[in-house]
C-alpha cells in the first residue's frame, strides 16, 4: 500500500506513449510528436492488475490493462516519492518532489501552478492539453487548454464538475462521464493535425468503492484470496504499525463494505468517517476560541521579567513547543 498511486500511473500513463510511438513507426509516418493519453486509476494496486501475475489476476482479470502493457512496457520497480492523492499530482505535473513543488499533503491551501508543470512544456512545443477527471489540487489547472476536474474527491454518482465558467452536477457513473467526455474532447478537438496531450484522471478505485449499477453483483459468489500480509503484526516497524489502512482495523463495515444495521435494512452500519469529521470540526472551533487566550498567555510568558533574564531565548522555545503541541491536538 505504499505506493498509494504509483500503481495506478506505471502500467498506464506512460505506455500509451510509448506504444504509440511504436505504431506509428511501424506505420511508417516517421517522426511525427505522438498524442499522448496519460490514464490516472487512483489507489489501482499492482495485485489489481492481472499483467503483474498475481492470484487475484486470475479470478478478476483486467485484458485491456495487460493489452496496453503487452503492446508497450511493464514497469516492475517503480516508486512514489509521496503515496497521497494531491502530493502525487503535484509531483507527477512539476517532476518535483513534495517540499520543492510545496504541495506536501491533502489540504494545502493549493497547488502553485505558476511553476513548470508538463503540460506548460508540451504546450510550448505546440501540443494540445486537456485534463478531464479528479484533480485534488485545490487550485485550478495551469497549463491546459482544456479542464473539466471533479470537485474535490468527486463522487462516484452525479458527481459535481468544475470547469473555468460554471460548477454543474452530472447524472451518471464518474468512471462512464470521464471517459465519455475524454472521448468527446478528443473527437471535438477542431485542429486534428495538432498533436494533444490528455490527463484522463479517474477517481476510481478509490475508496469507498462504489461501482458501476451493472457490475454489483459481478463478484457477488467469488472468493478472493486474503492479502498475503493479512495477519502482519508489524513487529520491529514503528511506522507500519501506525499506519491507517489495516483491513481488520480501519476498513468500515458501512462506508466501505455497504454491510447495512440488520435485516431488510436500509441503514448502513456505523461509519466512523462521520464522527471524524465531528471531531475534527468540533476541536477546530475550540481552537478558535481559545487561541486568543493561547496567543495572550505566550506573549505574556515571552514579555515577563524571567524571559529577559533568558537571554538565550528558552521561555521562546518552550512557547513554541506548546503551541505546536496545541496545534497537533486540534487536529485528527
Amino acid at each position: 500500500m505504499k505506493n498509494k498511486l504509483s500503481w495506478g500511473i506505471a502500467l498506464l500513463p506512460f505506455v500509451p506513449s510509448v506504444w504509440m510511438q511504436g505504431q506509428e513507426q511501424k506505420q511508417g509516418i516517421g517522426n511525427r510528436r505522438p498524442n499522448i493519453i496519460f490514464i490516472m486509476s487512483d489507489d489501482h494496486a499492482r495485485q489489481a492488475m492481472s499483467i503483474y501475475g498475481h492470484p487475484i489476476g486470475k479470478i478478476a482479470p483486467t485484458p485491456h490493462i495487460d493489452r496496453i502493457g503487452h503492446e508497450g512496457a511493464v514497469f516492475q520497480n517503480n516508486y512514489c516519492c509521496n503515496s497521497i492523492s494531491g502530493p502525487s499530482r503535484a509531483a507527477i505535473l512539476t517532476g518535483k518532489h513534495s517540499h520543492k513543488n510545496g504541495f506536501m499533503r491533502n489540504g494545502n491551501k493549493g497547488f502553485d501552478g505558476s511553476q513548470q508543470t508538463l503540460p506548460k512544456i508540451l504546450q510550448a512545443n505546440g501540443y494540445e492539453t486537456a485534463i478531464i477527471g479528479k484533480w485534488h489540487l485545490v487550485s485550478k489547472p495551469t497549463g491546459f487548454d482544456h479542464w473539466m476536474i471533479l470537485n474535490d474527491q468527486g463522487d462516484y454518482y452525479n458527481p459535481y464538475f468544475i470547469t473555468e465558467g460554471d460548477t454543474t452536477r452530472h447524472k451518471g457513473y464518474v468512471t462512464d462521464l470521464i471517459t465519455q467526455y475524454c472521448e468527446d474532447w478528443m473527437s471535438g478537438r477542431e485542429d486534428k493535425n495538432k498533436p494533444f496531450f490528455l490527463m484522463m484522471h479517474h477517481k476510481a478505485i478509490h475508496r469507498n468503492w462504489v461501482p458501476a449499477e451493472r457490475h454489483y453483483h459481478l463478484y457477488e459468489h467469488t472468493q478472493f484470496p486474503l492479502p498475503d500480509n493479512y495477519y502482519d503484526a508489524y513487529e520491529g516497524r514503528y511506522a507500519a504499525q501506525m499506519q491507517k489502512m489495516n483491513i481488520y482495523r480501519d476498513m468500515y463495515e458501512g462506508h466501505d463494505l455497504k454491510m447495512v444495521a440488520g435485516m431488510n435494512s436500509d441503514s448502513l452500519l456505523f461509519d466512523p468517517w462521520l464522527m471524524l469529521f465531528l471531531v475534527r470540526w468540533s476541536r477546530m472551533s475550540a481552537a478558535v476560541l481559545w487561541m486568543p487566550i493561547v496567543n495572550g498567555t505566550m506573549n505574556f510568558i515571552r514579555n515577563s521579567v524571567l524571559s529577559k533574564r533568558w537571554q538565550n531565548g528558552n521561555i521562546s522555545v518552550i512557547c513554541r513547543i506548546i503551541w505546536l503541541v496545541w496545534q497537533a491536538w486540534t487536529r485528527v
